[in-house]
């Protein structure tokens, strides 16, 4: 177990007697040392799954390990092969930025860190938004399943349908725990990218 070490050792004053310039140094070495304890956790866990990635390829007999992509659901992650479109263009395309394009739950989620789950009008949650998505309703009482690409094929995005049709009674849950109304955060997003 690791020894604490009292502000009153670090600084020979308690806290109550720091002045401002002295609180501020110390919030300094405290942020500092959070990175170091934060990037040394990274580096670390980063080679559990290299490892594992590994394990994964000989035990399948393969030759390399398919690109694959982990999705937070709630408390767990799920693992997909990633998806890879062809381009048969010879310009070089940008990286989709969270600062431009048309705003999406994906760029909500990104610049927030990340999405946890979501949840309707009635309180209940989802873990997926396609599964938000089938419970919602078309202003004609049909499924919002059925005009979802992303769960029938046709039609338009299960993003876009949250976005377009939804933002005002559709919640975000970030990994943060903080929640927040899609249109409210559609807004902060616009005004973030005005600023920049």
């Amino acid at each position: 177990m690791t020894e604490r070490t009292n502000v009153k050792d670090i600084t020979g004053k308690p806290i109550e007697e720091l002045t401002d310039s002295e609180l501020a140094t110390l919030a300094d070495q405290v942020e500092t040392r959070r990175k170091s304890l934060r990037d040394a956790l990274e580096k670390e866990h980063f080679g559990i799954l290299a490892t594992s990635a590994k394990k994964m390829v000989e035990a399948l007999g393969l030759e390399k390990l398919p690109k694959i992509t982990l999705t937070p659901t709630g408390e767990d992650y799920e693992v997909n092969l990633a998806t890879v479109v062809a381009v048969k263009s010879s310009e070089k395309r940008a990286t989709p930025s969270v600062n431009g394009g048309a705003i999406t739950v994906k760029k909500i989620g990104d610049a927030k860190g990340g999405i946890a789950h979501f949840k309707d009008k009635a309180g209940k949650e989802y873990a997926k938004i396609q599964d938000l998505v089938k419970a919602l309703k078309q202003p004609d009482g049909k499924p919002e399943a059925e005009r979802c690409w992303d769960i029938s094929k046709k039609g338009i995005s299960s993003s876009d349908i949250v976005v377009k049709y939804h933002a005002n009674e559709v919640t975000l849950v970030y990994q943060s725990g903080i929640e927040q109304l899609v249109k409210d955060a559609i807004e902060e997003v616009n005004k973030a990218r005005t600023v920049a």
